[in-house]
Formats: C-alpha cells, structure tokens, sequence
C-alpha cells in the first residue's frame, strides 16, 4: 500500500495543472444500484500525465444526512480495453485518510476493466479489500442507453451474487444561447435485488 500511496502523490504532483473541470448536479445519486443520496454536486478534475488520465471525483449531498465522497482515480487504456485503478473514500465516514487505500466492503481501492464488443460494452470492477464484485453490460436502444448490472457482497442484501442494477438512459443538450448549450441527463433506474426503482436527472457544467 506505501508503494501504491507514493504512485498516487508523484502522478498529482505532476499533474498540479488541471486540464478538464467539470460539475454535475443531480437530484439523486445513485451508483450501481444503490442510493447514496438525494441533490448532489459532483465536481471532477482531471489531467494527462503522459498515457494515462489522473483525476478526482467527487459527490458533496446537500442532505447532512448523506454521505460525502471523494474518489481518486488513475485511468488508461491498453488495446481495445480500458483499465482504471480508484480509491473510494467517504470523508467523515472513516477514519481511514483519504491516502489510506485499504478499505472494507465498497471501499478503498478498486480495479476495473471494461471493453466493447459491437455495440455491447462491458464493464467489471473489484476491490481488492472487500472482494466486492461486480459487472456490468450496455447497450444502445432506440435513443437509450441500456445497463444490467450485478454484483455480490456489499452490492447486494445477501451478500450472494444477484441483480442489482436495470437502467434506462437518456440525455440532450438545452440551448440557453448560440454559444452555450446545458447538457440534461436522464435516468429510470430499478434495483431487483432490493426492489426499488428511483429516477435520477442531471445536469452538467
């Protein structure tokens, strides 16, 4: 884990220049699933140190109640497959620091892999404390997006590998002038494994 900590200080000392900053802003946040909150603003910075993308995601609820998170990651691709190695911290909600990279169940740090096949894409993430897995296929429908996910330990009740994710995306641009344009997302999603469907919409700055 030190070895892994000094990679992530060296690659942000490098990368002390951001070169995309972006804010999203939803109604409800929910990843893989599972609500981790109601309105949210999600800033992200990110940069290119040579091959690979640095960044910082980040999701701060206006609900007390809810739980902040701050995720750094390291992204790049090799072939056809896109790989990315993050770090899932909730500040306040550990006492782990956001440099400490183990973690317990959908925590610390995370491996993730991803592909497309024609139009399918295909996703699997682990994380390497915890042993949560889960994975992912979409594809394109009629306008939509379309996402299956599912995934075991703190994925689902049971802890057993089930369905935790059926999602229907869209998106557009809103023209506000000539020049600009607010991007508006759009999401219906349903969770089998709990029983609970939410809808989440967005928009990007």
């Amino acid at each position: 884990m030190k070895k892994i900590t000094t990679l992530f200080i060296l690659l942000f000392s490098a990368a002390s220049i951001a070169q995309s900053i972006s804010v999203d802003m939803t109604n409800k946040y929910i990843w893989r699933g599972a609500d981790l909150g109601g309105f949210s603003i999600q800033p992200s910075m990110s940069t290119e140190v040579g091959p690979v993308e640095v960044g910082v995601w980040s999701s701060y609820a206006l609900n007390d109640n809810s739980l902040s998170e701050l995720d750094l990651y390291v992204s790049g691709s090799i072939g056809s497959f896109d790989l990315a190695v993050t770090n899932y911290y909730f500040p306040g909600a550990t006492t782990d620091g956001a440099l400490d990279f183990a973690g317990g169940s959908l925590t610390g740090l995370e491996g993730s892999i991803g592909t497309t096949l024609g139009s399918f894409s295909i996703m699997g993430a682990y994380f390497f404390d915890g042993e949560d897995t889960y994975v992912e296929v979409g594809y394109p429908l009629g306008g939509f997006d379309v996402a299956i996910g599912a995934g075991d330990a703190g994925y689902s009740v049971d802890g057993e590998f089930a369905l935790v994710n059926v999602s229907l995306s869209t998106g557009k641009d809103i023209k506000i002038t000539e020049d600009f344009s607010l991007p508006l997302s759009g999401s219906l999603i349903y969770n089998p494994d709990t029983d609970i469907m939410y809808v989440a919409v967005g928009v990007s700055l």
